[in-house]
């Protein structure tokens, strides 16, 4: 009895702890963007919408800045990169001079703010065929009853897309069970819909009797599911547990594990391991996964992810069978989500027919879609 008594003080005083750890709930996002091209000038243009979700607390934004990263195939460390942010809030003039005026965002409410991007060089006679990507790095502090706390998040803006994959049998990859198309894209981000993604980039070659698979981090990816490290503070539980992992595990880092304690709670995440630690004393593995929940298996680290995204911390999707369901209902496929791995491991998260799972992980422990730089978030796979 007082063993019990003791373990229960100690779950008590975990999720006291970790409730009272400094945390926002306010949240800034991308709802739009336009990127207009010309010979050696990309013009973007966009929203950003600032929610401050909690109930009774108004929150406070004395700073904010964006900084813009370019991706693509040259060298493009001398390109010219003009920022500008321009609040629309509808009870504060903006100044002239496009400074940051200090902006309090009552409870429960949300304001806007526009912005623009303008990158140049002259040396460039086509700009747009050197730069594919452009991720924007959102720099901002809240101060309130926390106190003042710095924050970061992200976000891609696809400036260029690839050509559509052509319809041609010899591009299926063959294997025992059926042949795959790996389907090239754009990199996915929070603004894209994944539906429309699929319908896009499948056109013209999809048959109605193929299963059209799309990686489990990808479709994370669109739900906004990641976030920087640097807006984590590890407790000093992460710091430990986080030892005994392998060292190439997602949850071997301080901050990969207080993204699992931040999703499930430490009670469950505590609870887990030693339950699992105990068992491994009896040859006995794999508890602490099974009992710490499906994002324990799902978090990817930084680098565990194609660039950009492998400067953040990636979580599993959100509902992925309720995606599948909607994705059947809209384009007539069957789909699947699938995480998958160069080691042979293959895990259907979710599927709109649970009868062609079992082919699914035959069909893709070769990972034809890769966990490089293959650009490949989807697959077609017909069976024979």
């Amino acid at each position: 009895m007082p063993l019990i008594l003791s373990l229960l003080v100690f779950f008590l005083f975990l999720e006291i702890n970790h409730n009272f750890r400094k945390k926002s709930n306010l949240k800034i996002t991308p709802i739009t963007y336009n990127v207009i091209h010309a010979s050696n000038n990309i013009f973007i243009s966009g929203t950003l919408l600032i929610e401050n979700k909690y109930k009774r607390i108004e929150l406070m934004i004395p700073e904010i800045s964006l900084k813009l990263s370019l991706y693509g195939e040259k060298d493009l460390s001398a390109l010219t990169k003009e920022i500008k942010i321009i609040p629309k809030h509808n009870d504060m003039n903006n100044r002239s001079d496009y400074n940051w005026k200090a902006y309090i965002v009552k409870s429960n409410s949300s304001t806007e703010v526009d912005f623009t991007l303008n990158i140049t060089d002259p040396s460039f006679a086509d700009l747009t065929s050197h730069v594919s990507l452009a991720w924007v790095d959102v720099f901002w502090i809240d101060y309130g009853p926390s106190g003042r706390n710095a924050n970061r998040s992200g976000f891609s803006l696809a400036i260029t897309k690839p050509t559509l994959t052509k319809n041609t049998e010899k591009s299926f990859i063959a294997n025992r069970y059926s042949r795959i198309l790996p389907v090239k894209t754009h990199i996915l981000g929070v603004l894209d819909d994944p539906i429309e993604v699929i319908k896009t980039y499948t056109k013209n070659i999809v048959n109605p009797s193929d299963i059209i698979i799309i990686g489990e981090t990808p479709l994370s990816i669109t739900q906004g599911n990641y976030f920087h490290p640097a807006t984590i503070e590890p407790s000093n539980l992460a710091k430990i547990l986080c030892r005994f992992f392998h060292p190439t595990s997602s949850l071997a880092t301080a901050c990969g594990m207080q993204s699992l304690i931040n999703e499930v709670g430490p009670s469950r995440v505590t609870f887990a391991w030693i339950i699992g630690a105990l068992l491994k004393l009896f040859r006995i593995k794999g508890y602490f996964y099974n009992l710490a929940g499906k994002q324990a298996r799902l978090i990817d680290d930084i680098t565990g992810t194609t660039p950009p995204y492998d400067q953040t911390i990636v979580l599993g999707p959100n509902q992925p069978q309720r995606f599948c369901d909607e994705a059947y209902k809209k384009l007539g496929i069957n789909i699947a989500v699938v995480d998958a791995n160069d080691l042979g491991r293959v895990k259907v998260l979710a599927s709109s027919n649970k009868k062609l799972n079992p082919l699914l992980e035959k069909a893709l422990i070769s990972n034809p879609a890769g966990n490089g730089d293959e650009k490949t978030p989807i697959l077609i796979l017909r069976p024979y």
